[in-house]
């Protein structure tokens, strides 16, 4: 795990709009928390700096890499990236034949999250096939 509950609680203690996170349930928080971290670990390559290794081989993310977790927790507690829009379909009588832009499903990455990783991780994901990250395991 990249950080703690208790570290995501001191985290949103200090930052404005917090109000989903606040509204949130305790398992709600948790698991925000969980599906946040397995989207970072699935999505990011680490470089230098990311973390350090300890002696007994455990990770200690830096603190920008922590505070783009809870961001991301943040935005999984407001939106459904894995969600189909509901606007899209809309309307819609018929999609034989038509090609829908991607762009109106929500990154699966919150973009604060991945200008937060700023130098300390690259997001890969696969544009060519949707945006579906690359073949790892979410970790549920």
């Amino acid at each position: 795990m990249i950080a703690t509950l208790e570290e995501a609680f001191a985290y949103f203690a200090n930052r404005l709009r917090s109000d989903a996170w606040n509204a949130a349930t305790d398992a709600e928080k948790e698991q925000a928390l969980t599906q946040a971290d397995a989207l970072l670990t699935a999505c990011v390559e680490w470089r230098d700096g990311a973390f350090t290794v300890g002696s007994d081989g455990a990770k200690t993310f830096a603190s920008q890499v922590k505070f783009a977790l809870f961001e991301e927790a943040l935005y999984l507690l407001k939106v459904d990236p894995t969600e189909y829009p509901e606007l899209l379909t809309l309307g819609v009588q018929s999609a034989s034949g038509s090609t829908f832009d991607r762009a109106f499903v929500a990154p699966l990455l919150a973009p604060v999250a991945v200008r937060l990783l700023g130098t300390l991780g690259t997001v890969v994901v696969d544009e060519e096939r949707g945006g579906s990250i690359r073949a790892a395991s979410l970790g549920y």
